[in-house]
């Protein structure tokens, strides 16, 4: 190439400077943009869980929720019903035991004090008795072991002291097995109505989670499940106001809170049969309320929204 001045020598190499200058900012560009891009990739891969990843592990704490209200509501039913109950029998039973006299060796108050400070009383004793010449030694005053306040505590411990005769109420069955005090009393009754609510808490919790499950291949219904209908140009949706099974629920906690409360200050004359007529009652509303709102939902008119 033969250039006439130079001038034209120095344009025509600045122009080439210029356009390889130009060329590697573009590759340093395209470089750093292929870098980005592949960090990106890298860190998605490494921190972010795919689908089927996200899908496992809330699957996962689905069904460890459930667990966890399956055993709140196995340990609140066991610790306040379960145990409640078989008190509840035993003390019944102990009512038709045969009965023999028996030997106080020891008798004195135990004392408890409550989280909140108050201090309940319970008679402890060591008794003796025979039943077919064999001698047999125990301590159980009652099967449910509830405490009284000190006067009525202090009042059976003074009326038995040591060295005293008692009347010893024991098991046929099973001689070794004695009871003092069989009569079944408005406590034993009263105290498994009274905390019911805090078990349909956590049963309707229970139900809830197991719902709440989204299971492996399950398809999700459409809008949860509700009832659709579409005519012409209007598709209208049937929403439940309220879930049956939450006002069966809500029924039952308030009827048992309340069973509680007039059992407990009603001092009924028969305290069986008094819990009795209060479960059914509890049964027989909660399970009305529940099918009656089965029907309401199932036969109110769908609105727009509604």
């Amino acid at each position: 190439m033969t250039f006439h001045s130079l001038e034209e020598f120095i344009c025509f190499r600045f122009n080439i400077l210029a356009q390889r200058l130009l060329k590697g900012l573009l590759n340093i560009h395209r470089l750093e943009g292929s870098r980005a891009a592949n960090k990106q990739n890298r860190t998605s891969m490494k921190y972010k869980p795919t689908g089927e990843t996200s899908a496992v592990t809330n699957f996962g704490l689905q069904i460890f929720f459930v667990i966890l209200c399956g055993a709140v509501l196995a340990l609140f039913v066991w610790f306040f019903e379960v145990k409640g109950v078989y008190a509840l029998i035993r003390q019944y039973q102990a009512q038709s035991f045969p009965t023999t006299e028996g030997q106080v060796l020891s008798a004195r108050m135990v004392s408890h004090k409550g989280s909140k400070g108050a201090v309940s009383y319970y008679p402890a004793f060591l008794y003796t008795y025979n039943v077919n010449g064999q001698c047999y030694e125990e301590r159980r005053y009652r099967y449910d072991g509830y405490t009284l306040c000190y006067d009525e505590a202090n009042s059976i411990v003074t009326s038995h002291p040591a060295g005293s005769t008692i009347e010893v109420y024991y098991n046929p069955d099973d001689p070794a097995d004695a009871v003092l005090s069989p009569a079944v009393v408005s406590q034993d009754v009263w105290f498994l109505f009274l905390p019911s609510p805090f078990g349909y808490i956590f049963l309707y919790c229970l139900l809830n989670a197991w719902k709440a499950i989204v299971w492996p291949g399950r398809v999700k219904p459409v809008a949860g499940g509700v009832k659709i209908m579409t005519d012409m140009l209007t598709t209208r949706v049937r929403l439940p106001r309220y879930l049956p099974i939450d006002l069966g629920l809500i029924t039952a906690g308030i009827l048992s809170f309340s069973a509680g409360i007039v059992i407990l200050f009603a001092d009924a004359p028969s305290a069986v049969s008094a819990g009795l007529f209060a479960l059914l009652i509890i049964i027989v509303v909660s399970a009305l309320v529940f099918f009656l709102a089965i029907l309401e939902n199932r036969f109110r008119q769908p609105g727009f929204g509604d």
